[in-house]
């Protein structure tokens, strides 16, 4: 009876062996999802720790900036207050030909500089502070993408 098929119990083996096969189907369909569950566990681990690392290296890019500017502002400052103690004033233009103006010429030219040096300064400051921003936005749109894939991995 067991070569035609057929138990001694009485218990189709066919029935049985389908049944057997439908939970190992299941069982490999268990274990893809798994797979993959996983894997998306990983992925976002990873996720987390380049964004970790990238708050990181913005909130110190954040902390230069802030440092930069703060030079930038001090160096506007003096400048200012060195334009207004060395302007011209009316009584200064009566230039005898004794006199030289090296002193001021050298002094003008000084100021010239420092003026030209703090706007260049202030120039990378402000495409430091543009770029900072571009990632901050790149940062927070992954986070985002992040989140999604986190939700949708569990959700599956």
């Amino acid at each position: 009876k067991e070569l035609s098929g057929e138990s001694i119990d009485g218990i189709d083996n066919e029935d049985g062996d389908h049944q057997e096969y439908a939970q190992s189907v299941k069982i490999v369909q268990l274990e893809h999802k798994l797979k993959h569950a996983l894997d998306s566990v990983r992925q976002a681990e990873k996720m987390k720790s380049s964004l970790m690392d990238t708050t990181a290296m913005n909130e110190t890019l954040q902390r230069q900036l802030n440092e930069l500017m703060t030079k930038n502002t001090q160096l506007a400052v003096s400048n200012a207050a060195t334009r207004e103690t060395s302007s011209v004033s009316p009584s200064s233009l009566d230039i005898s030909p004794n006199r030289s103006t090296d002193g001021k010429d050298d002094k003008l030219y000084r100021l010239k500089r420092e003026y030209s040096a703090s706007m260049v300064s202030k120039e990378r400051a402000e495409k430091e502070r543009d770029s900072l921003i571009a990632m901050n936005v790149r940062l927070q749109q992954q986070s985002v993408e992040k989140d999604d894939m986190n939700a949708k991995s569990l959700s599956t």
